[in-house]
């Protein structure tokens, strides 16, 4: 039955029907061909924030990710221009089907699938993600003043907690792309108390299973002490 609507016009009322209806579980935009060299591709789902409904976009770049919230009028009109310009492929899931849309070929392809995520719908804007070094089991984080003897950490030291899993996350994919038999030593040049020094020796160690050593150059005798 032809409804007069592009491929891509279908596949974005589809999309609409999706997040009005409460079906709406991801949308993944891949093959990208935009000037930016970094992007990779960017994957969104619906959140519920301060009570209103909006999609979140998750940018996959080289080297890290970043997340934007837009509202729902908003993030549509986003990945309409997306598909316009910058993505060749889209994939959709929703409760009740799945939908790839693509753009590669002379003449757009759009095709229907049975639900591969059916009942996973969630809007949970989950701010307690996995950290890149955890804070239970860390004598370290014990010993600096980070956690309790529980391994909780402390109210006052909430800040530091985040400045060193930032850290880590900013690093971690430089230190990835580093072959494995070149990474040999780090050095961090006024380490201070150590706080950070101590986050990339365990990021090396236990997520990267490396044996390159880590050592913190710091001047001042009492923060070394």
């Amino acid at each position: 039955m032809d409804t007069g609507l592009s491929k891509t016009e279908q596949f974005l009322a589809t999309l609409e029907a999706a997040f009005s209806g409460g079906t709406l579980v991801a949308l993944s935009l891949k093959a990208y061909a935009g000037t930016d060299d970094t992007l990779r591709s960017i994957d969104i789902k619906p959140v519920l924030i301060r009570g209103q409904t909006q999609l979140s976009f998750t940018y996959h770049h080289k080297t890290r990710d970043i997340v934007k919230n837009h509202p729902g009028p908003e993030a549509r009109q986003m990945v309409s221009a997306m598909l316009a310009s910058d993505f060749r492929l889209a994939q959709l899931f929703s409760s009740d089907a799945d939908w790839v849309l693509d753009l590669n070929g002379k003449q757009p392809r759009l095709k229907q699938g049975a639900p591969s995520k059916a009942g996973q719908v969630s809007l949970s804007h989950d701010r307690a993600k996995p950290r890149a070094i955890a804070a239970a089991g860390n004598s370290w984080l014990h010993e600096l003043g980070i956690t309790d003897a529980k391994g909780a950490v402390l109210a006052s030291a909430q800040d530091k907690y985040r400045q060193i899993n930032r850290y880590v996350e900013i690093l971690g994919p430089l230190l990835k792309a580093i072959p494995a038999d070149r990474l040999t030593r780090v050095l961090d040049m006024g380490a201070g108390k150590g706080y950070l020094t101590f986050a990339v020796a365990d990021y090396l160690a236990n997520t990267l299973g490396s044996n390159a050593s880590v050592v913190g150059v710091e001047f001042r005798p009492d923060l070394v002490s």
